[in-house]
C-alpha cells in the first residue's frame, strides 16, 4: 500500500497542472461563464484528493473490455465516477467497523451525480471539489497504463516511464491552454459525461502502448 499513491499521474504536480490548464482553456473559450480563482482552486483540490486511500484502485478503465484493473477484479473509473451510490457503497464496506475519515461513506462520495446534487442544492464548493475528482479520473483515462490494464507500481522497473516524465509539470511551469486557444482549438462538446470517458480512454488505448503492453496480444490496436 505504501507505493499505491504513484500508480497514476503525480498527485502534487501533474494532476494540479492539468486541472489548472483545463480551467484556463474553459475560461478562454467561455468568457461569459468564467470560473473564478477560488473555484479553480476547489477543482484542483478535488483532483489532488482523488488519489487518497483506496480510491486510486478505481482509476483504471479498459474501454475495449469495459473493465477496471483486472487483477483487483475491480470496477472501472467510469463506474467509480458515474455509477449512482457506487463510491458510497464501496467506501462503506471498506471502512465498516473502523474509525476513519471515511466512516461516513456519503461524505466520501465525490461522484459526478453527487456533484450535480450538491450544485443544485447551492453547495458550490463541494460540487466543484467533486467535479475535480471526476476530472482526475478523466485525466487518468489519457494514460495508456490506465486503459490497457497495466498496473505500474514504481518498484523493480514496473513503473510508468510516461507518468514519471509527466511529473516534471506543475501549475507554475505548464502552460498550454493559450497555445491551444490561439491555434483556434476548440473544446470537444459531447452529449454525455459517459461519452467523455469513452472518447479519452479509447484514444489512449487504441493509439499508444504502455511499457508492459507492447508485445501482448490482448489489444488489437495500435498495430
Amino acid at each position: 500500500l505504501a507505493v499505491m499513491p504513484v500508480f497514476a499521474y503525480d498527485q502534487e504536480n501533474t494532476h494540479p497542472a492539468l486541472t489548472d490548464e483545463i480551467v484556463d482553456f474553459y475560461n478562454l473559450n467561455f468568457p461569459n461563464q468564467k470560473l473564478a480563482y477560488q473555484e479553480k482552486q476547489w477543482l484542483i483540490q478535488g483532483s489532488i484528493e482523488e488519489d487518497s486511500g483506496v480510491r486510486m484502485l478505481y482509476h483504471f478503465y479498459d474501454p475495449v473490455y469495459n473493465r477496471g484493473l483486472a487483477m483487483m477484479a475491480g470496477a472501472s473509473s467510469k463506474d467509480w465516477g458515474l455509477a449512482a451510490n457506487f463510491q458510497a457503497n464501496v467506501l462503506g464496506r471498506q471502512y465498516a467497523g473502523f474509525t476513519s475519515v471515511f466512516n461516513d461513506s456519503s461524505e466520501a462520495d465525490f461522484s459526478y451525480g453527487r456533484a450535480l446534487d450538491d450544485y443544485a442544492k447551492g453547495d458550490r464548493q463541494r460540487a466543484l471539489i467533486a467535479f475535480g475528482h471526476v476530472l482526475h479520473l478523466l485525466e487518468d483515462a489519457g494514460v495508456p497504463d490506465h486503459t490497457r490494464d497495466d498496473p505500474h507500481p514504481p518498484v523493480l522497473g514496473f513503473g510508468s516511464p510516461y507518468e514519471h516524465e509527466m511529473a516534471k509539470w506543475n501549475p507554475e511551469n505548464f502552460d498550454i491552454s493559450r497555445r491551444l486557444f490561439f491555434r483556434r482549438e476548440k473544446p470537444v462538446l459531447l452529449s454525455s459525461i459517459e461519452s467523455y470517458f469513452d472518447r479519452v480512454a479509447n484514444y489512449s488505448n487504441n493509439n499508444f502502448f504502455s511499457k508492459d503492453t507492447i508485445n501482448n496480444k490482448i489489444y488489437p490496436k495500435p498495430s
